[in-house]
């Protein structure tokens, strides 16, 4: 008898392209953000597929920020909607009980990157598994960008960055 009544979910929806504006991307997670007091929190998420078109279901009515990353290849610079660097700065969607709101779309620009190799104490021994995180400063602190783990010869290579100034912090969660 553990019955459930679910109301119709919304939805956000659009393309994302390559910086000519017109390729569709494909594998590129369009994430749906909410405001939480003075923060963003992550709601759901979608990815594209081969033709660049995305869905975010399964959504309450509300306002939502949507942040777009290619965590695959990291070749594609982060974006909110509109053309926005951070969540702090990108345009509100509105989305209605059961409704879609459709052409959030983005044109993404060519990424820079930061690589490099972790060792161990001896400065030789490579370290995989441990957390490289790519930090910018917002004039307020150093906000989380883009993060990636390091391969079996400990090299690293964080994508999807503007360019600018970060900071790199590394982390070994597996210890």
């Amino acid at each position: 008898g553990i019955d459930a009544s679910l109301a119709v979910a919304s939805k956000i929806g659009g393309r994302v392209t390559g910086p000519d504006g017109a390729t569709g991307l494909a594998g590129i997670q369009a994430s749906a953000h909410r405001q939480e007091g003075a923060g963003w929190s992550w709601v759901a998420a979608g990815e594209t597929a081969a033709d660049g078109t995305y869905v975010i279901g399964g959504l309450t009515a509300g306002t939502y920020r949507v942040r777009f990353d290619d965590y695959q290849s990291g070749n594609y610079r982060i974006e909110v909607y509109d053309n926005a660097p951070d969540l702090d700065s990108g345009a509100d969607i509105v989305v209605g009980v059961g409704e879609t709101a459709a052409g959030i779309d983005a044109s993404l620009a060519a990424a820079s990157k930061i690589g490099g190799r972790v060792t161990g104490p001896d400065g030789t021994t490579s370290l995989s598994g441990i957390q490289a995180t790519a930090y910018r400063w917002d004039g307020a602190g150093w906000e989380w960008i883009a993060s990636a783990n390091t391969a079996a010869d400990g090299a690293y290579v964080i994508g999807g960055l503007a360019a600018g100034t970060y900071r790199v912090r590394f982390d070994d969660y597996q210890s």
